[in-house]
């Protein structure tokens, strides 16, 4: 989302970052399992063991002009959230607003208005004030002394792993399309360099640095590699990062979030697809065997 508009909405939401309370019960999030921002908040909810805490709906993994509905549910409609499309609950928040309407979305469900959608402020929001209600025994995903490390994660994940592909794909000459390719790949030799002396990115165990890094890398094979066109390495060239993300993907919390399907679908067709594309064709493939859970 445009960082004006999404900060011209929260204003809206509340005051100061954070300025709704903490309770079991009072909130859903709202994600498609096709988006690597929703997936970051869904990964960290079950970390914590906050699923008996906060509600969870999916959205349909494909985009309409409509941008993400409730088409894959029982009658077109979150039984939860009581609406058609994620929008009803943004114009809730704000009658005026006109998107866009992104997922995630943390929504209160005494009001059905939304209360956060930044991923990176929902998942330190759950990792900091909504820790103590889940029941995992998971270390500190976002501790102190470390933040100003993992905060720096964010910042070169949005823009190499996730803007450079996507401005690759969208290129307009070769050039460009060489330019952008190659900021993704300079920064995976280098996650690679840290990786080789160090067990995570950021201390001795796992962090928000981890499951950011994880969500879109996850989508390589699918999107990066065939429809953006991003194929000069493969992960496993990187063999410090792809053990990393390996070892990632034995963990419940990341494979059970990741759906294939989903991300292709999600890629391929209804509005992306014919953005993208100019067509909405489901490829066969890739094959996917690198991703097996063991």
């Amino acid at each position: 989302m445009n960082s004006t508009k999404r900060r011209a909405f929260m204003t809206t939401v509340y005051a100061k970052d954070y300025d709704y309370p903490v309770e079991s019960g009072r909130y859903q999030l709202v994600i498609s399992q096709s988006c690597p921002f929703a997936q970051r908040t869904d990964i960290v909810r079950s970390l914590l063991g906050l699923e008996e805490i906060i509600g969870k709906s999916v959205t349909s993994p494909i985009k309409t002009d409509k941008i993400w509905d409730f088409s894959n549910q029982e009658g077109n409609k979150d039984a939860v959230l009581e609406v058609e499309y994620l929008s009803e609950l943004y114009h809730n928040t704000d009658p005026d607003y006109e998107g866009p309407y992104s997922v995630p979305a943390l929504v209160d469900l005494t009001t059905k208005k939304v209360v956060n959608q930044e991923s990176l402020d929902i998942i330190k929001d759950f990792a900091s004030r909504f820790k103590d209600l889940g029941t995992s025994q998971v270390e500190d995903l976002y501790p102190e002394d470390q933040r100003q490390a993992i905060d720096q994660c964010f910042d070169w994940v949005g823009a190499d792993l996730i803007g450079a592909p996507a401005k690759a794909h969208k290129a307009s000459d070769q050039a460009e399309y060489e330019q952008y390719a190659d900021q993704f790949f300079d920064r995976l030799a280098e996650i690679d360099q840290v990786l080789a002396d160090q067990d995570y990115l950021v201390g001795d165990h796992l962090t928000l640095a981890d499951v950011v890094l994880y969500t879109p890398l996850v989508r390589f094979d699918t999107t990066y590699y065939t429809a953006f066109q991003v194929n000069k390495y493969r992960l496993s060239d990187f063999p410090h990062l792809w053990s990393h993300l390996q070892k990632l993907h034995q963990i419940p919390a990341f494979y059970q979030s990741t759906n294939f399907q989903a991300i292709k679908e999600g890629t391929y067709l209804g509005k992306n697809g014919r953005d993208s594309f100019g067509k909405e064709i489901l490829p066969q493939g890739p094959v996917l065997d690198m991703w097996e859970v063991k």
